[in-house]
């Protein structure tokens, strides 16, 4: 059965105000133009009386002796006066903006505002360095990719031009069809030259392919030529006919080898399933996705298999008596 494509109608950027997210929020105003999407800029704040808990003893004094509740609202009112600078260059756009000030742990609001406001996808900025200058991706983004239930944009710090080539890795799991429907999907939308790629890193392919039905009694020899035919038959299931997709196959660790087709393609956009052959595990663990996100030098767009649920709590609302 077809996976459903990618059905952009709703989109959150995550904002901290500083030039990464900046960089998202216009790289999510063109995709939302090709889409017809409206977009949302979230702010998240942290809450005054779980800060208290690290707080210094003065500080907390003088936060007691004070009103919190008014330092908080002020804390919003300044957050909202923010946004609204922030959206004000980008007021003639032609999309549909708003914004909102949420309080608590940002990554588990946004996860709160994917969940309650049925976002269809989350953009959200990262520095341009890679390795140990970008203290591995960052703890906001990286909570996102494992925990956030929407496909999740990370956007490069150039990342807000036009999209002209997209890179999509699979390793013949349902989760990667997904994310190679949805890449199909943007790909028409955005008039990208589409490239998927699979990466054979060793007999552990063959084995997934075959545990699937693909590649019955096929020796080892004839892997390499056994695993393009299921290539192109795996793309013909996922992409619709009229798009004719370039098609690779590499060996190697499979973050290197997607980071090295997207540079040597120039690519402007690579998308990975978060998780697939290695399951939760890999979720857990530091899957492929997060390496990727760690070596490329183009916006990453992870996408989550079919049927995830997040492990962020639902938000509980109390009604005021």
């Amino acid at each position: 059965m077809p996976v459903q494509p990618l059905d952009i109608r709703n989109i959150l950027v995550a904002a901290d105000f500083s030039p990464h997210s900046a960089a998202a929020l216009r790289r999510a105003i063109v995709v939302a133009r090709a889409f017809g999407a409206t977009v949302k800029v979230a702010h998240a704040l942290e809450d005054v009386r779980e800060a208290m808990a690290v707080m210094r003893r003065e500080a907390r004094w003088e936060l007691v002796a004070g009103d919190i509740n008014k330092y908080q609202q002020a804390l919003c009112e300044e957050s909202e006066r923010k946004l609204d600078e922030f959206l004000k260059p980008l007021a003639d756009s032609g999309v549909s903006l708003s914004h909102e000030t949420r309080i608590g742990t940002p990554y588990i609001q946004l996860v709160h505002a994917v969940e309650e406001q049925k976002h269809d996808l989350l953009f959200v900025g990262t520095r341009g360095e890679t390795g140990l200058k970008r203290l591995i991706l960052g703890s906001t983004a990286r909570r996102l990719l494992r925990n956030c239930p929407a496909p999740v944009w990370v956007v490069r710090p150039e990342g807000a031009g036009e999209l002209k080539t997209i890179l999509v890795a699979v390793d013949f799991s349902p989760a990667s069809g997904k994310a190679l429907a949805e890449a199909a999907t943007i790909a028409r939308r955005m008039q990208a030259e589409l490239h998927v790629l699979h990466v054979t890193e060793s007999v552990q392919t063959l084995q997934s392919a075959q545990d699937q039905g693909y590649l019955a009694g096929v020796s080892a020899r004839d892997v390499n030529r056994e695993i393009q035919e299921h290539l192109r038959t795996f793309v013909a299931e996922h992409c619709p006919d009229d798009l004719k997709p370039n098609l690779q196959v590499a060996k190697g660790v499979a973050a290197k080898a997607i980071a090295a087709a997207a540079k040597k393609l120039n690519a402007d956009l690579v998308v990975v399933s978060t998780v697939g052959r290695d399951g939760l595990a890999g979720l857990l663990l530091g899957n492929t996705a997060e390496q990727v996100i760690d070596t490329v030098h183009c916006d990453v767009l992870a996408v989550k298999p079919e049927g995830f649920v997040s492990p962020v709590l639902p938000a509980v609302h109390f009604e005021e008596k």
